[in-house]
């Protein structure tokens, strides 16, 4: 019997007969049933449901920089983050710290409305109403105007004003500010590390260093961890650290905690390769020592083990390395070096 979408989704990621890349090529191909996923986590809250819409017919057809990847499946990756994170805590039967989680599913799916879709919140407003039938004024208006301006705080610019971008410090900064988008621009800083390296033409030594400095700019900014502390080997020590987000919103500290977590072991990866093989550029087919093993991590308790193994973000960022480079990854963990890893276990 064929399982159905769900099913599919939430079995283990890879077989004896089938590859990481077997199970991406399955969900691209499926991305209408992942949409109608996602929407079924939405369909009693207007806003997100017209979120989604707006995705589906601005970019539904579009793929991401690889060529291949939808584009949508950024936004589907990170609220699959917020439902992973809910569906977790319903099982335990405890209530998710989140503030606001309606609020955080709709920053997923829209957080990049403003930057790649309209050039100023008024038409994107306009759309939302359009959708909802919402009147001007009205309790339906409010939250349009308030998921708008949240958009707005996770957008560096708006479509086709580049130009105008918003410096790094100034738009990490306000980040703190909202409980929020503090937490969606977590998720979003995490998908968009986990998956730079599989930009068509670019070297993944190039896109690891970005995606570090990118990575430790959010942790700095919006957990106040210092670039001196984040030069040493083991970051775990990040998460002892106090930040503005944590201060002004110390309900959702278990969020955060479990995102910075995912973000450091991202940021671990990405240096340990770039670290230990610097070369990597001119030197594709040489051997070396294992970078990172999905199986140890996924043995310790954290934002991984609420996901779908498809949408994982180490795991992704594992897969991504180690079909490019195969000879820099090794499954065993007896044969890890470990003297030379870029991180420690938790």
């Amino acid at each position: 019997m064929a399982l159905d979408f769900e099913s599919n989704l939430y079995r283990p990621p890879v077989t004896d007969h089938e590859s990481f890349r077997d199970r991406v090529d399955w969900l691209n191909q499926n991305i209408e049933a992942y949409v109608d996923h996602v929407r079924e986590y939405v369909q009693d809250d207007p806003i997100a449901t017209a979120l989604l819409d707006i995705l589906i017919e601005e970019k539904g057809g579009v793929p991401r920089k690889d060529g291949v990847t939808p584009f949508i499946r950024h936004q589907l990756d990170q609220a699959m983050y917020t439902i992973g994170i809910l569906r977790s805590y319903d099982l335990a039967e405890q209530q998710a710290p989140f503030i606001n989680p309606q609020a955080v599913l709709r920053l997923n799916i829209g957080h990049d409305h403003l930057e790649d879709m309209f050039a100023n919140p008024r038409d994107l407003i306009a759309r939302i109403r359009n959708k909802t039938g919402a009147q001007a004024g009205d309790e339906l208006d409010y939250d349009i105007w308030r998921t708008v301006y949240e958009i707005h705080l996770m957008s560096k610019h708006y479509k086709g004003r580049k130009a105008h971008k918003l410096p790094n410090n100034v738009f990490h900064a306000r980040l703190t500010t909202n409980p929020n988008v503090s937490i969606a621009r977590m998720m979003d800083s995490i998908h968009n590390s986990c998956t730079k390296t599989d930009i068509a033409g670019k070297d993944i030594t190039e896109q690891a260093e970005d995606s570090d400095r990118t990575s430790r700019m959010i942790l700095h900014k919006t957990f106040g961890v210092t670039a001196g502390q984040l030069k040493g080997v083991d970051t775990d020590q990040c998460l002892s650290f106090t930040d503005m987000a944590r201060i002004n919103f110390p309900q959702q500290q278990p969020i955060y905690d479990l995102l910075a977590e995912e973000l450091q072991q991202i940021i671990r990866m990405e240096r340990a390769y770039h670290d230990l093989h610097p070369d990597a550029k001119r030197a594709k087919n040489a051997t070396g020592a294992l970078i990172y093993n999905p199986k140890f991590h996924k043995s310790v308790p954290g934002f991984s083990n609420m996901l779908p193994g498809i949408v994982n973000p180490t795991e992704v960022l594992y897969e991504s390395i180690k079909a490019q480079y195969p000879k820099f990854c090794v499954d065993e963990i007896e044969v890890r070096p470990i003297e030379v890893l870029a991180f420690s276990p938790v």
